[in-house]
């Protein structure tokens, strides 16, 4: 029994060990499991660090692209299109253009004719110019004018309510060539709206009576 006892007590001491190395493999695997993901983060952090100045290159061109165009929009459309709008005080420097607003249209762009449509609201015009408003139009001649400074002098006739004057130009172009707009046209009130046209088409109207598009055209 002597001899058995000191066998079973070495039996368990190598079972201990192999415990003991098991355990400690354990932990180096998982050490180096752990070494191996932060090297594989650290690659991607390299990879992705890698890519970026070519990432912010592009955005940042296409982003000066962008900011370049609405500058230009801007520019163009301020510097073409710089406006003036005055109640007809003091001397300016331009052609005199005469317009008259009666309810829903300029008199002078329709041949001086009146049509003496009554109207007490927008609405009412919006209904007389889908009966009437093409049909009008296709009698209108262009008004045909020079490049140069003009004063576009409006009044309101005899509607009831604010009206205003706009002039741009025709689809895309509104946005590149002069234009002119306002409001503050009580009745009986005249207002004075000053711009330099460039060759183009242009239209003009009142969006608040409102009218027609009616035509203009300035070429040498």
């Amino acid at each position: 029994m002597t001899t058995l006892r000191p066998l079973s007590r070495l039996l368990i001491d190598v079972l201990i060990v192999n415990v003991n190395f098991d355990k400690m493999q354990c932990r180096v695997m998982a050490r180096d499991s752990l070494r191996c993901r932060d090297q594989e983060l650290k690659r991607r952090d390299m990879r992705v660090t890698a890519r970026l100045p070519v990432l912010s290159r592009e955005t940042v061109n296409r982003r000066a692209c962008a900011w370049s165009v609405l500058f230009f929009l801007a520019f163009a459309g301020g510097e073409a299109g710089a406006q003036s709008v005055s109640q007809g005080a003091g001397k300016q420097e331009g052609t005199v253009i005469d317009l008259t607003q009666t309810g829903c249209q300029f008199v002078e762009a329709e041949g001086g004719t009146d049509h003496g449509y009554t109207t007490t609201q927008k609405s009412d015009c919006v209904e007389i110019n889908s009966k009437t408003g093409q049909k009008r139009l296709q009698r209108v001649q262009p008004l045909t004018l020079k490049p140069g400074k003009y004063i576009f002098r409006v009044t309101n006739k005899n509607v009831p309510y604010e009206l205003g004057f706009w002039l741009r130009g025709v689809g895309l172009a509104r946005f590149v060539q002069p234009n002119v707009s306002g409001g503050g046209l009580k009745q009986g009130v005249t207002r004075d709206y000053t711009v330099e046209l460039t060759p183009g088409e242009y239209l003009y109207s009142c969006p608040l009576n409102p009218t027609p598009d009616y035509p203009l055209i300035v070429k040498e």
